[in-house]
Parts: structure tokens; sequence; C-alpha cells
């Protein structure tokens, strides 16, 4: 072959590998924004069910049935954390005052 062939095979060979390597890049590039985006949607929509919770949270407390259950969750929640801590804790008697007996 003469050598204006080779210098040509080269040259290609060379562009090609190049191209390659950008497009091996390219491509893990893209699969990386492709797994950010995944997670960007999933946080999004946690966003959005946290929204919507709080959305009827405020649509429960604006309603006066709303308004009144609510007090009475919260009521009944508290006096079973009354119940609850008063049978965690054990009942201490009273101490006896025996300074007096001391002197």
């Amino acid at each position: 072959m003469e050598l204006s062939a080779w210098i040509l095979i080269l040259t290609l060979s060379g562009v090609l590998l190049l191209f390659l390597i950008i497009g091996i890049v390219v491509l893990v590039r893209l699969l990386q924004l492709i797994n950010d985006g995944k997670q960007l949607v999933g946080k999004s929509y946690e966003i959005v069910d946290k929204t919507d919770q709080i959305v009827d949270n405020v649509k429960q407390i604006a309603t006066v049935s709303g308004l009144i259950k609510l007090a009475f969750d919260t009521l009944t929640s508290a006096a079973t954390r009354r119940k609850a801590n008063s049978k965690d804790k054990p009942e201490s008697k009273a101490p006896n005052d025996n300074s007096a007996e001391e002197l």
C-alpha cells in the first residue's frame, strides 16, 4: 500500500477512537443524569405526598367537626400518656418525717 493510504487509515482510526472514547464518556454521564433524575422525581413525589397530608390536616382543622375531633384526639392521647406514665413509675410513699425523733 502506498504511504498516503496508510496515513489516511491511521488518521481515520485515531478519529474513530476519539469518537468512541467521547461516546463512552457521554453515555456514562447520561446514565448518571438519568439516575439523578429518578432520585429527583422520587423526592418530588415524597414532597407531594407530604403536601397532600398537610392539606388534609388543614381541611380537617378548618371544619367544625374536624376541630372537635382534633381536640378529642388530643385530650384522649394526653390522658393515655398520663396513664402510661403513672403505670411506669412506682408509687412512692410519702417520706416519714423522723427528724424530730433523731433529736
